[in-house]
């Protein structure tokens, strides 16, 4: 697929997801909680990373059904390996109220996977994955029966300082 990359910021990229997913007249009681530990915006495909972040909200919306804590984290890394890119910025998607057997973190990115939901092409998760592939970064599963669940992606960084969101973060 075409990349269109651009510097881009990831609050940005959540408040948008926000919308795209709560702002479909559910019935959502869900508190957002955010602790942003990054300085750069994202060298991104603006479009490909959007789905990313909606594909994940989507899911963790529904594993809670509609109720329970929501967690956006960042922070930036070093990457020795990425000379002319030395960071990538680590984005964590969390959630409370489901659990990831750990047998299936690496299956629910296989498309067609789906465990235990009504309707859904088990092609969200592998989308991310491909579109994370795409931009050299990774994503990964971590999963407790207590905390709840996380999607850490690892996205590039661009040279841009990060700037405050269009709007405010619901």
């Amino acid at each position: 697929p075409k990349m269109h990359r651009s510097s881009y910021g990831v609050c940005d990229l959540i408040g948008h997801s926000i919308e795209d997913v709560m702002g479909m007249g559910r019935m959502i009681h869900v508190e957002v909680e955010y602790e942003f530990r990054h300085q750069h915006q994202l060298d991104i495909d603006v479009d490909k990373i959007q789905r990313v972040f909606s594909n994940i909200l989507e899911n963790a919306v529904e594993a809670m059904g509609g109720k329970g804590h929501i967690w956006f984290k960042t922070r930036e890394i070093t990457a020795p390996d990425r000379p002319e890119k030395n960071f990538l910025t680590e984005v964590i998607i969390g959630n409370s109220g489901s659990f990831v057997p750990q047998e299936n973190r690496e299956a629910i990115f296989d498309p067609f996977f789906t465990e235990g939901k009504r309707g859904g092409t088990g092609l969200g998760l592998a989308v991310a994955r491909k579109f994370c592939d795409l931009h050299g970064g990774s994503i990964r599963c971590v999963s407790d029966e207590i905390k709840g669940t996380e999607f850490v992606m690892l996205l590039p960084s661009s040279t841009d300082i990060s700037r405050a969101p269009e709007r405010p973060l619901p």
